[in-house]
């Protein structure tokens, strides 16, 4: 499309919609084409992270982190760069960004299944306190409902008796569904 402009000899003269000038002789900034998220494409989102009954669990914006009281000022409050489609996020959030315009908010609602998955009975161990005196681990030091590294896995005490204790592997998020807020900061192809 072009558009015509009278210049100040009087000729025409064609011009696109991105020359530096509108109609009325004002400047004006290159238009560019509207990037929507694709996959394969790296972004930069800010977002707010909460549970199904919006208590923040996480969030990359101080002011919204100030609110919940769960800032820390060791963390870095900027926003999250990924890769769309590499796998490092969880599927829901993927699928929801992929589609997204720079500046768009969007609220997302990410059932368990495309989270951390529902709760797996096979993650759930109960484990003889034998086996934990054999390699000389203080199992009677653990408390009920504390999450404890195994090795490299982490895993919840649920339970324990003089027999055994257990434990469960799920990650804790496994179950729940979550609620993001996200405004997609920046793209790059």
């Amino acid at each position: 499309m072009s558009v015509v402009v009278l210049s100040a000899c009087g000729k025409k003269e064609n011009t696109t919609p991105t020359d530096a000038t509108n109609t009325n002789g004002e400047a004006t900034a290159p238009q560019a084409e509207e990037l929507v998220v694709q996959d394969g494409d790296t972004v930069a989102v800010k977002y707010v992270w909460a549970l199904e009954n919006w208590e923040v669990f996480d969030t990359n914006i101080i002011e919204e982190a100030e609110k919940a009281g769960t800032y820390n000022e060791l963390r870095p409050y900027e926003p999250l760069a990924f890769g769309v489609g590499q796998g490092n996020m969880i599927p829901g959030f993927e699928k929801w960004v992929i589609g997204m315009k720079i500046w768009e908010t969007k609220t997302i609602n990410i059932a368990s299944v495309d989270g951390y998955g529902a709760i797996r009975d096979d993650m759930i161990q109960t484990i003889p306190v034998s086996e934990f005196e054999e390699a000389e681990i203080d199992w009677q030091a653990w408390e009920i409902w504390e999450k404890y590294t195994f090795g490299r896995v982490q895993g919840t005490v649920t339970n324990k008796t003089d027999e055994a204790v257990t434990i469960d592997f799920n990650h804790f998020l496994a179950g729940k569904d979550l609620v993001f807020t996200v405004t997609l900061e920046d793209i790059t192809r």
